[in-house]
């Protein structure tokens, strides 16, 4: 009797359960019903492995996707890549330009040049109205008193600094950079005062040779630009290890950054700066050598904690783990622990790199712009295209970069939605053209 009932309730039941099923566990388009916590980590397909967790040694994408969560610029964009303050909350932008005294030249009127002649002068040509800007452009101008010998670089890129006996000049401190600066003073200099100026009599006991006599002019301008930003910090910002960011955190990724020992792929785009200077622990002031346009937005790059990567702290982990005097004196900020386990002041704090499988990000509760939404950030890695696409229908990825052919399928897919946005990068096609000896055709 038992097993005759069961014979007839089981089929029963197991219609009842499959149509459960059916209604009830989630599949591919909803895996978030099984996993509620899935609505709260966000899952990124990359195609490859980070290799350094350091804004300024990272010369990849995967990790700078990376390294974009973990750390916090002075300046970063908007969505309409506009600029906007991030570390710092606002910043100013003025010159301070030099303009030499060539006492061997004459005005345009046939008077001799001299230092107070050339000063008062220039006062009466940068006081005048101008209409394209409501501020004065000329703050303070007073003389600089040359002679004092001053070492600049090598004339010739390698061998002993050049020595210059530098001219007097005429230190102008303008509201603005003002690129035309030479070309506004042109009519009270006369262009032969411009393109008369000869450096090479300033350097003493040096015949310079034809290919030297660029690069004098390029080291000793008749006019020098000297671009100075000002980035006022914020103060209420901590490192994940909760120490407090200040200034001195600035100047130590500049000089990580200059430092030829560390190998940074930014150093380009740092070269240009004449000083970077501590004013107060929230107030940093930036001063360039010459006019270089992307001097605001290079300061979109994480800042570096100090305190954990300075000589000390580095001296520090050389002695942990047991290094000999010669790997000692090798050891850099690219062979510290860090690069693999970052503190930054990002809206994400690191956790797990598991290498060749993924990077595990958790939401930092005390970011200084409000903790993110989600509470987990996962990089997975997932070499080939067409299995990040199967990954990403089944939900197990949220994003992951498309390739052309995969683009179609998803607009085509009436579950899925295309949003664009702007964004800033540049792609390129290389064309190699190979020519031939003479009396044959080339071939492209």
């Amino acid at each position: 009797m038992n097993l005759r009932l069961a014979l007839i309730v089981l089929p029963f039941a197991l219609v009842a359960g499959l149509v459960q099923a059916y209604f009830w566990i989630p599949g591919y388009d909803d895996p978030a019903l099984a996993t509620p916590s899935r609505l709260e980590a966000f899952i990124e397909g990359e195609s490859g492995d980070a290799k350094l967790l350091n804004p300024v040694l990272h010369a990849d994408s995967q990790s700078g996707r990376v390294v974009s969560l973990l750390f916090d610029g002075l300046l970063d964009l908007d969505e309409n890549l506009n600029l906007r303050g991030r570390l710092a909350t606002h910043w100013t932008i003025a010159e301070r330009a030099y303009l030499v005294v060539d006492d061997s030249s004459r005005f345009p009127d046939g008077a001799p040049v001299s230092a107070p002649e050339l000063l008062a002068r220039t006062r009466a040509a940068l006081s005048e109205s101008d209409t394209s800007d409501s501020r004065p452009l000329l703050i303070s101008a007073r003389v600089v008193e040359g002679g004092k010998p001053v070492e600049r670089p090598p004339l010739r890129g390698t061998g002993d600094p050049a020595l210059v006996n530098m001219p007097p000049r005429i230190e102008l401190n303008l509201s603005r950079i003002e690129p035309d600066l030479l070309e506004r003073l042109v009519p009270i200099l006369g262009r032969d005062y411009v393109d008369g100026f000869e450096p090479d009599r300033f350097y003493p006991g040096h015949v310079p040779a034809d290919a030297e006599r660029r690069l004098m002019r390029e080291r000793l301008p008749v006019l020098e630009h000297n671009p100075v930003i000002v980035f006022h910090l914020r103060d209420d910002v901590e490192f994940h290890d909760g120490h407090p960011f200040t200034a001195e955190d600035v100047k130590f990724t500049y000089d990580a950054i200059m430092n030829p020992k560390n190998l940074s792929p930014r150093t380009a785009d740092f070269e240009p700066i004449k000083s970077v200077e501590i004013l107060d622990p929230l107030t940093v002031r930036v001063t360039y050598k010459r006019l270089f346009s992307p001097a605001v937005n290079v300061w979109t790059i994480g800042i570096l904690p100090a305190h954990l990567l300075n000589a000390r702290a580095l001296s520090r982990e050389a002695d942990e783990t047991g290094l000999s005097d010669a790997a000692r004196s090798a050891f850099g900020l690219r062979d510290s622990r860090f690069n693999r386990a970052p503190v930054g002041t990002g809206p994400f704090r690191f956790r797990e790199w598991q290498s060749d499988e993924l990077i595990h990000l958790t939401r930092n509760p005390d970011y200084w712009d409000g903790a993110p939404e989600y509470r987990e950030y996962f990089f997975r890695i997932i070499p080939d295209p067409l299995t990040k696409e199967l990954e990403f229908r089944a939900g197990a990825i949220d994003t992951y970069q498309l390739q052309p052919f995969q683009v179609d399928r998803f607009r085509r897919d009436p579950r899925y939605r295309s949003i664009s946005g702007l964004q800033r990068s540049y792609t390129y096609i290389g064309c190699l053209l190979h020519t031939s000896s003479k009396g044959h055709n080339g071939r492209r």
